[in-house]
């Protein structure tokens, strides 16, 4: 019987793991949230949202908060010019979905070789 997919490697599998859980998790919501805050001029109220932007921060985002202590990341960017909360937020996205891309390329890589 022929195969209906092609056999992947398992990092190629991971980092698209990797890439679509962080789009699915932060991106997305995210985005959501702050149309939704232009839309009604109400701003992020309610204590769900706030609860998911504290479960975001906290646990998804802890490579980003270890690396923003030792280098500063915020300062950096406005030194090199993405100023504003939203500039940031675009740049977070692009480099968190790049940041678990690659770490989901690691895993799968050293499972794969040590397995």
């Amino acid at each position: 019987m022929p195969r209906i997919f092609p056999e992947y490697k398992r990092s190629t599998v991971y980092a698209l793991i990797g890439a679509v859980f962080h789009f699915v998790v932060v991106v997305l919501p995210f985005s959501f949230f702050e149309m939704y805050s232009a839309l009604s001029g109400k701003g992020y109220g309610g204590k769900l949202i706030e609860i998911y932007f504290y479960f975001v921060f906290l646990i998804v985002y802890f490579p980003f908060q270890i690396l923003n202590s030792i280098f500063s990341i915020s300062e950096i960017l406005i030194q090199i010019g993405i100023p504003g909360l939203r500039s940031q937020y675009i740049f977070l996205a692009i480099a968190g979905t790049l940041f678990y891309t690659l770490s989901g390329w690691l895993i799968g890589y050293l499972t794969e070789k040590y397995s």
